[in-house]
C-alpha cells in the first residue's frame, strides 16, 4: 500500500564484512583527523611559505569526502535487491582510495618539512647538546638525528623547540626503560602551551621507520600526534615501541636520534632510576638544549 515502508533485499553476508568495515571507518577517522590538524596547520604554513601549495594539500584533503561516498553509482535504490560482493567490492574500493589519499598526504607533509629542515638548519645531518643539572653540576650529552629524510617530520618539530628554548628549565623524569622529557618546569608548571606561541610544527602522523628502530641510546616521541614529550630509551626498545608494541597497532612511535656523546651522563642517569626515592618519580632538571653548529 502507500503507507508499506520501502524494503531492502540483501543476500547473508560473509563473516569478514564486518570487519572491512570497521577497517573502513577506522580509516575514515584517521582521515578526519588529518584533515582537522591539517586545516589549522596549514595557516601557519601559508603565512611562513606565502605560496599555493597548502591549497594544493587542502584540495586532496578535501577530495576524500568524495571517495567517501562513492558518487551516485554506488547508491542502491529503495527495494532493490543487491549482491554481497558488490557490497564488499565498494568497500574495499574505498578502502584503497582512502588509503591511497592519506599515503599522498604524508608525503607531501614529509617534502615540506625535508625542505624547512634543509633552509632553516643546513643540509649537514643536526646535532644538539643537551645541558643537565644534577646536584648543582652540570652534565651535557650530544644528540645527533636521523637521517632527515626518514623522519622529517619528526626532526623539524623537535628542531623548531630547541631553536625557541622551549625545553629551558624543564626536567627527565625517570621511568624504567625510558628517561622521559616532559614539558614541565622545576616548579611543576607545564609550558605545552607555549607552543602555539612560537608557532612550532607538530607531528600530524605517526612517523615511524623500521630503518631507525628504537635501540639504547636512541631518542623517540612519546605516542599520540602532536605530543611534544620525547624520551632517551635507556634499553633496546624495538618492541616495546615499535609497531605492535604498546600500542598494539602497526605505527610505532617516532625515533629522530640517537645519542653519540656522553654515555656515561645517560647511564648514570638510568641508574639513578633504580635506586628508591620517597617520591613517585626520579627527576633530572634539564639545564638546555642547543643546537651545534
Amino acid at each position: 500500500g502507500e503507507n508499506e515502508l520501502p524494503v531492502f533485499t540483501v543476500k547473508p553476508a560473509r563473516g569478514n564484512n564486518i570487519r572491512k568495515l570497521v577497517s573502513v571507518v577506522r580509516k575514515l577517522e584517521i582521515v578526519v583527523g588529518l584533515a582537522m590538524c591539517y586545516f589549522v596547520y596549514s595557516f601557519f604554513i601559508e603565512l611562513r611559505l606565502k605560496s599555493g601549495y597548502v591549497n594544493i594539500l587542502r584540495y586532496k584533503v578535501n577530495n576524500i569526502d568524495g571517495l567517501s561516498h562513492g558518487g551516485q553509482e554506488n547508491e542502491v535504490a529503495l527495494g532493490e535487491e543487491f549482491d554481497i560482493g558488490i557490497l564488499n567490492k565498494k568497500i574495499n574500493d574505498t578502502d584503497e582510495a582512502i588509503t591511497d589519499q592519506i599515503s599522498t598526504i604524508q608525503t607531501d607533509i614529509r617534502n615540506w618539512h625535508y625542505g624547512m629542515v634543509q633552509k632553516q638548519f643546513g643540509s649537514q645531518t643536526p646535532k644538539v647538546e643537551v645541558k643537565i643539572l644534577n646536584s648543582d653540576k652540570i652534565s651535557s650529552f650530544v644528540v645527533e638525528m636521523a637521517p632527515v629524510e626518514l623522519m622529517p617530520n619528526s626532526i623539524h618539530f623537535f628542531l623548531e623547540m630547541v631553536k625557541a628554548n622551549v625545553w629551558q628549565n624543564t626536567v627527565f623524569t625517570h621511568v624504567d626503560h625510558i628517561l622521559y622529557a616532559v614539558l614541565t618546569n622545576t616548579e611543576g608548571r607545564h609550558k605545552v602551551n607555549n607552543l602555539p606561541e612560537i608557532q612550532a610544527s607538530r607531528l600530524l602522523h605517526s612517523e615511524y621507520s623500521p630503518d631507525y628502530p628504537h635501540y639504547k641510546y636512541t631518542i623517540g616521541f612519546s605516542g599520540g600526534l602532536g605530543a611534544p614529550e620525547f624520551y632517551i630509551n635507556t634499553a633496546d626498545n624495538r618492541k616495546i615501541h615499535g609497531p605492535g608494541g604498546q600500542h598494539r597497532d602497526d605505527t610505532g612511535d617516532a625515533c629522530f636520534g640517537k645519542v653519540v656523546k656522553g654515555f656515561d651522563v645517560i647511564d648514570r642517569m638510568a641508574k639513578k632510576t633504580e635506586k628508591p626515592f620517597d617520591s613517585d618519580f626520579v627527576e633530572t632538571v634539564i639545564h638546555s638544549i642547543t643546537i651545534l653548529q
